[in-house]
């Protein structure tokens, strides 16, 4: 990309990696890490043509959050929950109320920074479900 004077790198972390969550450390120190990596890639590219940005998005409906395992911790007064029991608990998580994010709506965010002139480098955009709100 560089030898050609032009691309578009996006990279996907999470919106735990622009806060803290409870019981999953983890989690959240490798998506913090994803985001200064690209902000400092951004900053080594930025005479090059080359732009390098991050999309956060908030729970998104996939496999990662549908699944046993997920729904068990998030209704654990439940011996088998399902979708339908979690899905107002996960809308309770964000100011919009909605339980996740379509894939559809992380997609959109990627084609916008894909689709960018050039003059966004280094930037996070958050596809937070409002979760934006809550910090300075």
């Amino acid at each position: 990309m560089k030898h050609r004077g032009y691309g578009r790198i996006i990279v996907t972390s999470s919106m735990s990696g622009r806060s803290g969550n409870q019981n999953l450390a983890h989690y959240s120190a490798s998506k913090f890490g994803v985001i200064g990596m690209v902000k400092s890639v951004a900053l080594e590219l930025a005479a090059s043509g080359v732009t390098a940005n991050v999309v956060c998005p908030s729970t998104t409906s996939t496999p990662m959050i549908h699944n046993d395992e997920w729904y068990g911790i998030f209704r654990p007064d439940l011996e088998h929950p399902t979708r339908d029991d979690v899905e107002p608990t996960f809308a309770e998580l964000n100011p919009l109320g909605v339980p996740w994010l379509p894939p559809e709506a992380v997609a959109r965010a990627v084609v916008y920074l894909a689709a960018d002139e050039g003059f966004t480098t280094g930037s996070v955009l958050e596809v937070g479900l409002g979760l934006s709100a809550f910090k300075p």
